[in-house]
């Protein structure tokens, strides 16, 4: 049987070495080069043939990722793209989506679930791992954690643009309080930066 070659992309040495001995334990799967930026990622792609890229999303260049896959689907649209990140807000993957992501597949699921992705998408269809169908699901179900008293003020005021010293100041509790809550009000509304935050509760009418 002829093993489908892939290429790893991840600035993680370790990572990589892990993930390419799991591959090449399998009967199906083959890893012939990795690459550890956009760059090393490009020139391997010119000289090296293969079906499958498995693709992190955070690479040297911040979002690089993002980057390198709309570069992949440009450039080599017969190649699959598996995008393998512990980032996994419904803005990255509703993007990467968009620009042709064959898979998506966060950090903590690959041990188990690597292989049978890898086979659907050699087989052309799309693999999503648990987490990422459970994130979409509620997206489109409109579905938010409901926000406590607390967290509604917080996020009331960061829309009206106030830094944490004023929000601290207006609400009389900790500049650490505020972080603490802002950072569950991005986890609530799955948004990686507080300008993704604003943007989701506009859409959800949440403010």
């Amino acid at each position: 049987m002829t093993k489908k070659t892939i290429i790893i992309a991840d600035d993680h040495p370790v990572f990589r070495l892990g993930l390419a001995h799991i591959i090449n334990g399998s009967e199906g799967f083959v890893v012939v080069a990795e690459a550890e930026n956009k760059v090393e990622l490009f020139t391997m792609l010119e000289t090296t043939p293969c079906d499958i890229v498995i693709l992190d999303m955070k690479m040297p260049g911040n979002r690089d990722g993002m980057g390198a896959l709309q570069m992949i689907k440009e450039g080599y649209p017969e190649k699959k793209v598996m995008i393998m990140s512990q980032l996994c807000s419904m803005d990255l993957v509703e993007e990467a989506l968009k620009l042709g992501a064959d898979g998506y597949v966060t950090k903590n699921d690959i041990a188990d679930m690597i292989l049978p992705f890898l086979k659907s998408i050699g087989n052309g269809e799309k693999a999503l791992s648990p987490r990422i169908q459970s994130l979409i699901i509620r997206y489109k179900d409109g579905c938010v954690d409901k926000l406590t008293p607390r967290e509604n003020d917080i996020l009331r005021l960061s829309v009206k643009g106030l830094r944490r010293k004023e929000i601290a100041s207006q609400l009389n509790i900790s500049v650490s309080t505020v972080n603490f809550h802002r950072q569950n009000l991005k986890e609530k509304l799955q948004a990686d930066n507080m300008a993704g935050m604003i943007r989701i509760a506009y859409e959800k009418g949440l403010v």
